[in-house]
């Protein structure tokens, strides 16, 4: 029994139009949801099926402005509204105010205390060192696995077939490094699935969505989802019937290619099991999404 926790950035609910990728490009999860992902944002904003619950949830957190990662992701793990604490939406890595939140508990701090907890993503040789030397600008996922004690993977376990790089294929590190190896979204999926065994919390953090939004690139939008629909294939056929796979985001973005911006659309959050799924109370926005995971990791242990 597990729960996978999949961290998407920069994935919002938009309207059908010819600017949305989304609407059409993550078809694993509107069929195991019986309806299109643009759909959500703009009717009841929960739909319900045998094996999978779906919400819309608020990425503003009744804060003026265009929602923001470091902010999102800190009311995500942390299940408190950072923005309001702020009183503004923080872009990109946290600051000393927002790190101090993460430290002093997060999801990662739950998963551990209930089993085996870990963090999926590889990191680059470069990381390591210049997290010694103090250079390096760590992003919230970052910071919250470190406080919580998770030994943070390398590439030496992406080469052994033990962790994931962010991207899952690694176009990124390819477009330097044109000889390093490809690993396609199917294998990547088994890993996931392999790790999530091993685990009672996973978590996995794919951020190329936001990258291909910020550069409103169409054909690196569908490549990137395209991707991301064949890793999410294989792991939604992995999960069993005590199993759970929760999909959520931090804030808008890839769904409207008209603008290089963030959006002040909502954000789905997706919960997937070979079985019903229990009855929680209906989270509204980002900082409900650490008591719904949490009460999931209880179950799954």
């Amino acid at each position: 029994m597990g729960v996978f926790f999949l961290m998407l950035d920069g994935v919002g609910l938009g309207r059908p139009g010819a600017s949305n990728p989304v609407s059409a490009g993550l078809p694993s999860l509107s069929r195991i949801l019986g309806v299109p992902l643009d759909s959500m944002g703009f009717r009841s904003g929960e739909v319900r099926t045998s094996r999978a619950v779906a919400y819309s949830l608020d990425a503003r957190l009744g804060v003026e402005g265009i929602p923001q990662s470091a902010t999102g992701q800190t009311s995500i793990f942390c299940g408190i509204n950072a923005a309001a604490i702020l009183g503004r939406h923080e872009n990109s890595h946290p600051g000393s105010h927002l790190a101090g939140l993460i430290e002093s508990g997060n999801l990662f701090h739950d998963g551990k205390r209930r089993g085996k907890t870990t963090f999926l993503n590889a990191y680059r040789p470069e990381a390591f060192s210049r997290m010694e030397q103090g250079t390096y600008t760590p992003s919230a996922t970052t910071i919250a696995a470190k406080a919580a004690g998770i030994p943070l993977r390398s590439f030496a376990h992406l080469d052994r077939g033990q962790a994931l790089y962010h991207d899952i294929t690694h176009w990124t590190l390819r477009l330097k490094q044109p000889d390093f190896p490809e690993r396609q979204p199917v294998e990547a999926g088994k890993i996931a699935i392999s790790v999530m065994r091993e685990h009672l919390f996973t978590v996995f953090e794919y951020f190329v969505t936001d990258v291909a939004g910020h550069r409103q690139d169409e054909k690196l939008a569908h490549y990137v989802l395209s991707v991301l629909d064949q890793f999410l294939t294989i792991v939604i056929e992995g999960i069993l019937s005590e199993d759970y796979l929760v999909i959520t985001a931090d804030h808008g973005n890839l769904e409207d290619l008209s603008t290089p911006a963030h959006t002040p659309n909502d954000v789905f959050l997706v919960v997937i099991s070979g079985k019903k799924i229990p009855d929680v109370p209906r989270p509204l926005d980002l900082s409900h999404v650490r008591q719904l995971v949490g009460q999931l990791i209880e179950v799954a242990s």
